[in-house]
């Protein structure tokens, strides 16, 4: 159990970081240098920012999705084979499907889509942070904030749980694990709900910084 937990902390954390590393840093750079201004400059501002998205959402989807496939073939290798009676179920996990292999599908997808969501959502605060230095650990404060703060949230008010659960990041990082914290609720709800409101906030939140960085010049 220790082992398990150790793991997963280590591979949460390490999500966080690559979610800043992967190629968000390098746009934060190229924005604060003004080098993204040739790009601008030749595409256009709304043009440009589409572009860094979906090469931050093809790049992160990819080195996920390895690390995800790394991850599985080193438990299966060297701790416990994945279909091993009882491998992908215990106390703080449940199935998102019956069949294990669509279980482990899902997980794999799913949890891809999540973490390119929460990549894309820490790419969107390069315009607001200014410091280098900052901006670098932004995915393990957000990433550790979110999923602090709703269970300590839930438990302080005692009411509205399962709601109060809906921002907990681990819902769209590593669906299926932790469900504990959420009570009762089905995953795959949860990891829904989880993505349609971080997906809101990825939109409206993204609309508003780079329509102020455009007025402004951020």
């Amino acid at each position: 159990m220790d082992q398990d937990l150790t793991l997963y902390l280590v591979y949460f954390i390490g999500i966080c970081i690559l979610a800043n590393e992967l190629y968000a840093i390098d746009c934060f750079k190229m924005h604060k240098n003004k080098f993204d201004h040739m790009i601008i400059q030749r595409k256009g501002y709304v043009s440009a920012q589409r572009m860094m998205i979906m090469k931050n959402t093809c790049i992160s989807g990819a080195v996920f999705l390895l690390a995800h496939i790394v991850l599985l073939s080193f438990i299966h290798c060297f701790l416990q084979p994945l279909y091993a009676e009882g491998m992908l179920v215990s106390e703080n996990m449940c199935l998102l499907a019956s069949d294990v292999t669509l279980n482990l599908v899902l997980y794999l997808v799913l949890s891809t889509a999540g973490m390119i969501l929460f990549s894309d959502l820490i790419l969107m605060l390069r315009f607001v942070i200014k410091n280098i230095y900052v901006y670098a650990v932004t995915g393990i404060i957000i990433g550790l904030a979110l999923y602090l703060i709703p269970p300590f949230a839930a438990n302080a008010l005692g009411i509205g749980k399962q709601v109060l659960m809906i921002p907990f990041i681990a819902n769209i990082l590593l669906p299926g694990l932790e469900t504990y914290l959420v009570g009762q609720a089905d995953p795959l709800v949860m990891y829904g709900l989880a993505f349609l409101f971080y997906l809101i906030v990825l939109v409206i939140g993204g609309k508003f910084v780079m329509n102020r960085g455009h007025q402004y010049g951020w």
